[in-house]
């Protein structure tokens, strides 16, 4: 309770120096200590910082979150908590970053929207901008199918050899009195 206070207060000075704290050795540190026993907590309470910031981060910090949390989807080593609070978190980076693409760019949907008087030297710049918020969105969806795949391939088998009922005990159920039977045998592998 006192962090999230402590969050809400201060994270307004953190945004201009938000993306040195995106730097893995300035959040967490060298050290095997801290980094076995501090980076869960780091990662937890730069993603709070990162949630209650998202609309006034610019483009690259975005990037620079998308990036990191993206990673930590992917880290094995990582309590299952902290994978799930990446999720989550990149879902929410998702209407940021669509505002952030409309409000520097223009229209996402359909290419930047561009005035009648627009310099033709600054069109690179822009759909530049536009496309990197594209490939971002593009990136987190790539993710989250890498993650649905890896869960597929090494997690659901596991999780099918611990509770799977054999097909020929379903057959005989009668119920209620065989459905605690069968939670039984499950529970028991």
């Amino acid at each position: 309770m006192i962090s999230y206070h402590w969050l809400m207060i201060s994270s307004a000075g953190f945004v201009n120096h938000i993306e040195r704290l995106f730097d893995e050795k300035v959040l967490i540190g060298t050290g095997w200590t801290a980094h076995e026993s501090m980076r869960p907590l780091a990662y937890s309470t730069l993603a709070d910082l990162v949630h209650h910031v998202r609309t006034s981060l610019p483009m690259s910090d975005l990037a620079l979150a998308v990036d990191l949390f993206s990673k930590n989807i992917h880290d094995d080593s990582l309590p299952s908590s902290i994978q799930t609070m990446s999720c989550k978190l990149l879902l929410n980076l998702v209407e940021s970053i669509r505002t952030k693409s409309d409000q520097e760019n223009g229209n996402v949907s359909a290419g930047p929207v561009l005035p009648p008087s627009f310099p033709s030297s600054s069109l690179s710049t822009l759909m530049s901008l536009w496309l990197q918020g594209r490939e971002l969105l593009m990136h987190m969806l790539n993710v989250y199918v890498l993650k649905f795949k890896s869960i597929a391939q090494q997690q659901l088998p596991a999780m099918l050899a611990r509770w799977w009922v054999p097909l020929q005990t379903l057959v005989h159920l009668q119920f209620p009195s065989d459905c605690i039977h069968i939670f039984h045998l499950s529970a028991s592998r």
